[in-house]
């Protein structure tokens, strides 16, 4: 419904001057907010909290549960945050569907400490305007959200590494006017949550000369906390866990302080909804997997699928939707490197064929303090 709401021209909307109109506006803003993710259940699906922007991860199936040192961490499994080294910024960027202002904004970063890994996530969904029409008027919606985390890793001897993560899901919706704040105003809504992780790298599986692998089992339970009361209407974020697994395998270096010649990186992941809504008890198992081969440290391809519970833009229901990237990593004086990545995502829809993202991360790989 949100996108038979929208529409190729961008008016200004204009106040609806009586009540019967009022009232219409409400039933609008109550078909967009409510009744397309039935009673809850969709709310959630595009948001922020629940869709990562990193290219590198959406690439290969948005499956990185169990993939150590990855910027997109808090968005998978806090764990993953203590394996990565030094310091890091990175920004991401996803197309989402229609009009071309939809899009996804991710600004993340992390440091490495004597104690543990500090990160922080800031993912936000630009939903662009919605175009309705009332009673003989057409007025203009504006809804955005964003998911702000803040999360810690520690790694311990025996393999283990720990995390977690405190987050905010911030909803917002800016209407002509409702019963419910002064006109002109806008309406927010807000929810705490919680995330913990896990990750487990039991060491190599293999014993030959010149290769190394490393195998990698990860979990995670997210978005425990409170409610989100939208309207009246009090919402249960998705609680979800994460699980999956990851395997790497190099060609090593003849000498040492070379670029690796070639590296490959497999991964897979389930995730379960534990708290499906009501009507949509079936609507629980994700699947995800991806591919990455890697040439002398620079050039890296990627293949992933995603399997969806429900039908969504990028595939019918229970089929798997591929997408790919490519990326770049742009080693200046190291530790210092540039890396670059770029997704494309097929579509079915007659809008647009393809939707793409992009991400930029600048890494410094040594120890700060």
């Amino acid at each position: 419904m949100l996108n038979r709401l929208r529409n190729n021209t961008s008016p200004p909307y204009r106040t609806l001057p009586n009540p019967p109109h009022r009232l219409a506006v409400l039933l609008l803003v109550a078909q967009t907010v409510l009744m397309t993710n039935r009673a809850g259940a969709q709310l959630f699906t595009y948001s922020s909290l629940t869709t990562p922007s990193d290219s590198r991860s959406v690439a290969m199936g948005e499956s990185f549960v169990a993939v150590p040192g990855s910027p997109a961490a808090l968005m998978y499994n806090p764990a993953c945050l203590a394996h990565l080294e030094g310091a890091s910024l990175s920004y991401s960027h996803r197309r989402f569907y229609y009009p071309d202002d939809s899009k996804y904004l991710s600004f993340s970063g992390s440091v490495q400490t004597p104690v543990a890994v500090i990160g922080f996530l800031y993912n936000e969904f630009q939903n662009g305007p919605i175009f309705g029409q009332t009673i003989g008027e057409q007025v203009r919606i504006d809804a955005d959200d964003h998911t702000v985390a803040l999360g810690a890793a520690h790694s311990f001897d025996n393999g283990v590494s720990v995390g977690i993560a405190l987050k905010t899901f911030d909803y917002y919706i800016a209407i002509p006017f409702n019963y419910y704040v002064d006109p002109g105003s806008d309406f927010e809504a807000r929810a705490f949550l919680f995330d913990f992780g896990c990750l487990y790298i039991p060491g190599s599986l293999l014993s030959q000369d010149g290769i190394s692998d490393e195998f990698n089992v990860g979990f995670s339970f997210q978005n425990f906390g409170t409610q989100i009361d939208l309207f009246g209407t009090s919402i249960q974020p998705p609680r979800y866990l994460r699980t999956g697994i990851s395997y790497s395998i190099a060609i090593l270096p003849k000498r040492t302080g070379d670029l690796t010649p070639f590296r490959a990186l497999v991964t897979a992941e389930y995730r379960n909804r534990l708290n499906p809504y009501q009507g949509n008890e079936d609507d629980r198992d994700f699947w995800g997997f991806g591919l990455e081969v890697t040439a002398i440290d620079i050039f890296s391809v990627q293949l992933g699928g995603y399997v969806s519970p429900t039908g969504f833009l990028y595939g019918d229901r229970g089929e798997p939707a591929l997408r790919y990237g490519f990326g770049l990593n742009i080693p200046f004086a190291l530790p210092l490197s540039i890396k670059l990545h770029y997704v494309a995502i097929p579509t079915p829809s007659d809008y647009i064929e393809t939707m793409e993202g992009f991400s930029v991360e600048v890494r410094y790989a040594s120890e700060i303090f």
